[in-house]
């Protein structure tokens, strides 16, 4: 069955961490046009949405060929979690089904991941379609080891994992990954049928963690900035 390729940007026009944010500009562009001017070139995405609540941020859609979808404000809260975006969108948008026979994916792609590439993007693509799994995630290896990870409880400290992991070396321990923001690609019916967007069938992109930044603080946009200098 032919599968074909959704993309999805959310960006909300108000941010608690950094003021903005989806307009901070790197360089010339800001974080909604760097987004979306990597997602156009891309090979394989159909088409491209913009789903946000401001009328600023939507004009974008016409400067780079995306369908525009206004994002109502009861979805646009700083407790609105993304599963509930998606399932806005996905239930009452006909045009994600106006191919027949085909299996259709969502790739999300967020606005505050400026050093994605549309590298980035085909390549996790062209993982999925080769093999043939229901979702991909992008991760990057975790610098510390989360065996010895504790919890505050109390004024105690008390494990994630097993007592004696905190005195063991940490190459005791295989490596770790977390996911890091940069692409997640998802079945639009595992979504809906099972609300959520990483199947058992689960391949993965590795990024650097340089590649995989989110922008969330000044402290990023900072050195987001330098590192795009550097290029």
């Amino acid at each position: 069955m032919k599968k074909v390729f959704y993309g999805i940007t959310l960006a909300r026009s108000q941010s608690k961490g950094l003021y903005n944010k989806n307009l901070r500009k790197i360089g010339k562009k800001n974080l909604i046009e760097i987004c979306l001017n990597n997602a156009i070139k891309s090979k394989f995405l159909k088409k491209i949405f913009l789903c946000s609540d401001s009328k600023k941020i939507l004009k974008y859609s016409k400067k780079y060929q995306c369908i525009g979808i206004q994002r109502p404000k009861k979805l646009s809260m700083d407790k609105t979690h993304v599963f509930e975006v998606l399932n806005f969108l996905l239930k009452n948008k006909k045009i994600f089904y106006a191919e027949k026979n085909t299996k259709k994916y969502i790739v999300l792609l967020s606005p505050t991941s400026p050093l994605r590439r549309t590298s980035h993007i085909d390549t996790a693509i062209k993982k999925t379609i080769k093999e043939n799994c229901s979702s991909l995630v992008s991760i990057t290896k975790n610098e510390k080891c989360i065996f010895k990870s504790v919890l505050i409880n109390k004024k105690k400290i008390k494990p994630v994992f097993k007592i004696n992991f905190i005195n063991r070396n940490r190459q005791d321990f295989q490596n770790t990954y977390m996911p890091n923001g940069l692409i997640f690609i998802f079945d639009i019916n595992l979504f809906l049928k099972k609300n959520r967007i990483i199947s058992s069938n689960c391949a993965y992109l590795l990024n650097n963690k340089y590649e995989a930044i989110d922008i969330d603080t000044k402290d990023d946009l900072k050195l987001v900035k330098k590192l795009m200098k550097k290029k």
